[in-house]
């Protein structure tokens, strides 16, 4: 007896990512336990009957389904497709898990001049950079940015008039995918911003180690060792795999790969980092002290600090906890050691350790706060609006001249429009959004963008300053 799962979606970026799917009897005992390629068949034989399918995405979410094992059977087929609000955002869904607190969307208030720039490091120092030429979709529930990272490390940086200044590390890829979707509520709104790069084997295996799921991360191990090896060509998967080896102490298949990422990736901190830990492993494991060992991982442990912070959270983790173990070892006598602690301590302070790229609260990559900043950059350099600008933003970011003169079309009334008054006195359109403003409920309502209406003398509709804004092209200053 069998049955037979598909797991389906039309983007073919996601095509054989690794899933894991379990299978329960009636007594939720787990029968079978694999993973699954997505957009590939894959038969289960089973005695006959009825069992639960549980799959368990790189995300963390988890699809709950009765199947039926028998001769002739259909096949199962789970469209992943409908877990996801935009057809643009199934890799992420598959892949990222997703923000905290639905339904918030970049119309709202809360979310008006929210900007996103990238810093990129040369020759040791950071600076600001232009926005790239990225490939962006706009929705008001998520913007997503695609566009390359090359072989230096970046930061992206995100904040708002309500939002709190954060940076973002970005790891190296030729197709690199930024989303940012509206998360908090409306007194305290926040964002979500999942990163992923090209490779489905490393972010499946980045998000089951980021969601704790080391066991259902195990079942992909054959890889892991695989995405090492790939140093050369794919450097932040090769971190990844270095990750996960370590967290199953898979020393033996660490190989010598892990001196190699750390002396050919030296923009990488993570190569020497993850180099750093095999030899304090390799330690721990031996019945025979070895100080040579330990010298070179107190080295290499320095010169992570020194190439800056980890791409990965999982590496600002072991970085803390290797400078803790030596300054132990050196009862707080070793000067070089409690310094390279005390310049990491402030960004481990403001990070956000849930997130699978190291996260924290700051105004630039070198400067950590637990007191998180507000608004919008002196400079505009590289500035970029992730959907809607304040109107009173315009002129300060050169968009708009003072002055100049507007005059406003009515916007087409497309139909009538239904809604209804909550108790807290807000106004319910059909589809579930609330507002406070009654122009901005019936524009909702009526499928009208009211930045096409108002047109500003010489430079058209304000839709065409908002686009700038967006695409990053807001005039110096």
């Amino acid at each position: 007896m069998s049955f037979h799962l598909n797991l389906r979606t039309h983007e073919q970026a996601l095509r054989g990512v690794p899933v894991v799917v379990d299978v329960l009897d009636d007594g939720l005992h787990v029968v079978d336990q694999r993973t699954v390629r997505v957009n590939q068949r894959s038969s289960f034989d089973l005695p006959a009957g009825q069992y639960a399918l549980q799959v368990t995405l790189p995300s963390g979410d988890r699809l709950t389904e009765t199947v039926t094992s028998a001769p002739g059977s259909p096949d199962h087929d789970i469209a992943l497709w409908e877990i996801s609000p935009h057809e643009s955002m199934q890799r992420t869904v598959v892949l990222k898990s997703g923000p905290a607190g639905g339904g918030r969307r970049f119309t709202e208030p809360g979310f008006q001049s929210l900007w996103v720039r990238l810093w990129t490091r040369v020759d040791g120092v950071w600076g600001v950079g232009a926005w790239p030429d990225a490939v962006a979709h706009w929705d008001d529930d998520a913007v997503a940015y695609v566009f390359p990272t090359g072989r230096r490390p970046h930061m992206l940086q995100i904040g708002g008039p309500r939002i709190p200044w954060r940076m973002v590390s970005l790891p190296a890829a030729e197709e690199l995918e930024v989303t940012v979707q509206p998360a908090g509520d409306e007194q305290t709104p926040n964002v979500t911003l999942t990163v992923a790069t090209e490779d489905n084997l490393a972010e499946a295996t980045l998000g089951y180690l980021t969601a704790g799921a080391v066991t259902h991360a195990g079942l992909i191990s054959d890889q892991a060792e695989d995405l090492l090896n790939r140093k050369t060509t794919n450097p932040a998967g090769a971190a990844v795999g270095g990750y996960f080896l370590l967290r199953t102490s898979s020393l033996e298949r660490l190989h010598n790969w892990p001196r190699n990422l750390a002396n050919w990736m030296q923009w990488m901190p993570d190569g020497a980092l993850i180099h750093a830990w095999q030899l304090i492993r390799e330690q721990q494991e031996s019945r025979e002290p070895v100080p040579a060992r330990l010298d070179e991982a107190r080295e290499l442990l320095l010169v992570t600090v020194e190439r800056g912070l980890p791409v990965y959270t999982e590496g600002l983790r072991l970085l803390v906890s290797g400078l803790k173990l030596f300054d132990f070892q050196a009862e707080g006598a070793d000067p070089e050691i409690r310094d390279a602690l005390d310049r990491i301590r402030p960004f481990v302070a403001a990070a956000d350790l849930t997130q699978p790229t190291t996260s924290f609260l700051g105004s630039g990559p070198s400067v950590a706060s637990t007191a998180p900043a507000y608004g919008l950059p002196r400079s505009r350099r590289g500035l970029a609006i992730v959907y809607d600008v304040a109107v009173a933003d315009l002129v300060p970011l050169g968009l708009v001249e003072a002055g100049t003169s507007l005059w406003l079309n009515p916007p087409p009334v497309i139909g009538p429009a239904e809604a209804q008054m909550t108790p807290h006195g807000t106004v319910r359109l059909a589809d579930g959004r609330e507002f406070t403003d009654l122009f901005a409920a019936a524009a909702a309502a009526n499928r009208t963008d009211i930045w096409y209406s108002w047109v500003a003398e010489d430079s058209g509709p304000l839709a065409f300053a908002r686009d700038r804004a967006r695409r990053g092209q807001l005039p110096p200053p």
